[in-house]
């Protein structure tokens, strides 16, 4: 997918939808910083998807408000273990799930999550011992839930 940057007075004058997208593709770092602070939850979430994000705007963004915001930051592949080892200790149950299956995730984080009470009353892990493991775990799961709800 080829990345494109923005006028940044057309960016503020796009749509949710737009700057969502955008926010997942852009690589223009004042644009970056511009969407990482809009006041649409599902644009932040795109930013955190964005390959060309900083360690500086995913550190902002991990301490936002919206549970689902940090949910994203969590799956990051652009996250640093210090991310993750701060997200891993977060109240809202995704965030941590998220922590666990990032490949990122430090090992002593998570063997520590797989002692998570809330984790392992969900049947999070399913038995599975590794983060490849309940990557895949999830992964396959999420598929098949996603077709069923597409038909």
């Amino acid at each position: 997918m080829k990345t494109k940057s923005f006028d940044i007075n057309t960016l503020k004058n796009m749509d949710d939808d737009s700057k969502y997208i955008a926010s997942m593709c852009i690589t223009d770092i004042e644009a970056i910083k511009i969407l990482s602070v809009d006041s649409n939850d599902r644009v932040r979430n795109g930013v955190t998807q964005n390959p060309n994000v900083s360690i500086e705007i995913l550190e902002q963004l991990s301490n936002d408000k919206v549970n689902d915001v940090r949910m994203w930051v969590a799956s990051s592949d652009n996250s640093t273990e210090e991310i993750l080892k701060k997200l891993s200790n977060d109240k809202y149950f995704w965030v941590r799930l998220m922590v666990s299956i990032n490949p990122k995730t430090p090992k002593e984080v998570f063997e520590r999550l797989l002692s998570d009470e809330e984790l392992c009353n969900r049947n999070c892990f399913w038995g599975k011992q590794t983060p490849e493991e309940i990557s895949e775990y999830v992964y396959v799961n999420l598929n098949i839930a996603l077709s069923k709800m597409s038909k």
